[in-house]
């Protein structure tokens, strides 16, 4: 589980990004399901535009939200990875030196 932390890093953004696309899309179908159910009552004209406006919102910002969300985490799992790479050069490299100054 702690392997390779970078890399589960990285795919946890993909779960991120998969999840809230999926949590943005159902909450603005929701609200167009609202609105639907607000057209056959009696509500005014402004609450079914309300509603429909308001799932577009939903889906749009949450989309852009779940997306931004999964670049950041994506990329401390690269900084991660990159970290891990640095440190083992680095081992390596001063196992290989005898005695020498750089």
């Amino acid at each position: 589980m702690f392997v390779n932390p970078g890399k589960s890093l990285k795919k946890m953004g993909g779960i991120v990004l998969f999840v809230g696309m999926i949590i943005s899309t159902i909450g603005g179908v929701w609200m167009f399901y609202l609105a639907d159910q607000a057209s056959r009552s009696y509500s005014s004209e402004d609450t079914f535009r309300g509603l429909i406006f308001g799932g577009i919102i939903i889906i749009v910002i949450g989309l852009f939200i779940s997306y931004l969300m999964s670049i950041f985490i994506v990329a401390f799992g690269e900084l991660v990875e990159n970290s891990t790479a640095i440190k083992k050069n680095l081992s390596d490299l001063s196992t290989h030196q005898s005695g020498k100054c750089i």
